[in-house]
């Protein structure tokens, strides 16, 4: 196995998943947003940034789909904080 920026890609099972750590700094993340019922825009596009990241080591159907509406959400902000819900 072979391990590069956050992503571990096994060439015996054909496989490419996130790193532990990379793992549990985005379910964290994921949390500490659950919590809120708003949050600042930039918080938001940051948490979009690491589940685009996450979604990168799934087929890319799957990974756009659960993001479709994260960008949406953002692009129809138009202030500095979103309601999340």
């Amino acid at each position: 196995m072979l391990g590069a920026l956050g992503v571990e890609f096994d060439f015996e099972n054909e496989e490419m998943r996130i790193s532990g750590e990379r793992l549990r700094l985005g379910l964290a993340r994921l949390r500490e947003m659950q919590a809120k019922s708003y949050c600042k825009r930039k918080e938001l596009a940051s948490l979009v940034g690491v589940l685009s990241f996450a979604a990168s080591t799934m087929a890319p159907a799957v990974g756009r789909a659960f993001l479709s509406r994260l960008y949406a959400s953002l692009k129809r902000s138009k202030g500095r904080f979103v309601r999340l819900n």
